[in-house]
């Protein structure tokens, strides 16, 4: 063959190959995007089954399973393209709510974080984020993201009682019924923001304003037990005894299994000297929480206040058991073995009480009686002089002592204090 019929030969048969190569190019291209489309496909199917997998042991409360199938769903899905990335968006957020259950909030806030970088205008994000803030304790950066919230989506309620709520743990009162209000506005039936701003109120001393916001909630909604507990307790911050008993009571009603509930009646019962009633309702508590030290600590002083002393020692001893950072149980039994007359016991027990609470006037006073029941004079005084440096207004301190001088012979110090004490309400 000649060069140019070669030429023209290998161009025909080159043009016919190079063709060729393209066709089979081409198929293998579509074959690797066939491939490629099916296997995101069943990449996204996978990731869809676990994350419905994860809400299934969410349902149960199997925090652990559904962290674990919420992985897989975010590891699959954060492979696909960005327009998939929202199944993935959820799967950070239901596996975030998972790890908060668990307490684990710094992972929690890590999956909150990873989802806003997929959606930064996700407002539900942000709110959910700021929660996890205020369980870590971090107030200002849960505030930054309910306020971040609001400004993506000016009408979402949840971020202005959250952020509401914040406030108020910041002791921000007027911030806090300000965004209670607005919530409110928002949503004129939101039982929650009523009760939330009715406690506010109850902060702030304002009472009756705090009355008026539950029993709006109860109008709204009137099978909220939470709104007759925030009213009984505003009741009972009032003085007003019977009404707290009465909303605790329905409360009770709709929410039996409440031990606080209990526990929260039984302290307006004692406070009306109902001591019976009072450790029945502190017993139901215990049986509903058998961890419940301040129960254990409550129906220890009921027994005190009825004379049965042995009975305030071992509730008390039982809530130490339970809690032994907790001053006032010592102080509870300190003052039952005092009665019992072991005045041993009972200054270690109030000594013990100081330690952990050395701001705790009553325990001061009533180691300075046991001092005086003792005969030690000087030492009797010099607690009983405290408790009144830290509690000026407590007419049975200024007795105490006044005994103590009397039994000394300072007589002049000791009408002075009887007389502080008669001034102050003091009755023997």
């Amino acid at each position: 063959m000649s060069l140019d019929g070669n030429n023209r030969s290998y161009g025909t048969n080159g043009v016919i190959m190079f063709e060729s190569k393209k066709l089979v190019a081409i198929v293998a291209m579509s074959a690797f995007i066939l491939l490629a489309l099916t296997s995101c496909g069943m990449q996204k199917a996978e990731a869809e089954t676990h994350y419905r997998r994860g809400l299934a042991y969410a349902e149960e409360s199997r925090w652990d399973d559904a962290i674990a199938a919420y992985t897989k769903a975010a590891r699959l899905d954060s492979s696909l393209a960005t327009s998939v990335n929202w199944k993935c968006s959820n799967a950070y957020f239901e596996r975030a709510y998972a790890y908060g259950k668990q307490g684990e909030f710094d992972k929690a806030i890590a999956d909150c974080t990873a989802a806003l970088r997929l959606d930064p205008q996700d407002a539900e994000m942000y709110c959910l984020r700021g929660g996890f803030y205020v369980q870590r304790g971090d107030l200002d950066k849960a505030i930054d993201d309910y306020t971040e919230s609001i400004r993506l989506k000016p009408t979402y309620v949840p971020a202005y009682i959250n952020r509401g709520n914040t406030y108020g743990k910041n002791r921000e009162f007027d911030n806090a019924i300000a965004d209670y209000t607005e919530a409110l506005r928002l949503n004129p039936t939101s039982v929650t923001a009523y009760i939330n701003r009715g406690n506010t109120y109850g902060n702030k001393g304002e009472f009756d304003k705090a009355i008026a916001d539950c029993t709006e909630a109860i109008r709204f909604n009137p099978r909220d037990a939470d709104a007759y507990i925030s009213r009984g307790y505003i009741y009972g911050e009032k003085g007003e005894f019977d009404k707290a008993i009465d909303d605790y009571t329905k409360a009770i009603e709709l929410d039996p299994e409440n031990a606080v509930t209990y526990y929260s009646r039984g302290v307006f019962h004692g406070n009306k000297a109902g001591y019976g009633k009072a450790i029945a309702d502190y017993t139901e508590a215990i049986r509903l929480d058998p961890t419940y030290a301040w129960a254990y600590i409550n129906r220890g002083k009921a027994y005190a206040n009825t004379g049965e002393f042995d009975q305030a020692i071992a509730n008390c001893t039982a809530a130490i058991e339970l809690d032994p950072k907790g001053a006032t149980a010592y102080r509870i039994r300190g003052y039952a073995r005092g009665e019992k007359g072991d005045f041993d016991n009972a200054i270690a027990d109030y000594t013990y009480a100081l330690r952990l609470d050395p701001q705790d006037a009553v325990a001061y006073n009533n180691r300075g009686w046991t001092y005086a029941k003792q005969g030690e004079w000087d030492k009797s005084i010099a607690d009983c002089t405290e408790a009144i440096r830290l509690n000026p207004k407590n007419a049975g301190m200024y007795h105490t002592r006044g005994v103590a001088y009397k039994a000394k012979g300072e007589t002049a110090k000791a009408e002075a204090d009887f007389e502080r004490a008669k001034e102050l309400g003091y009755e023997p």
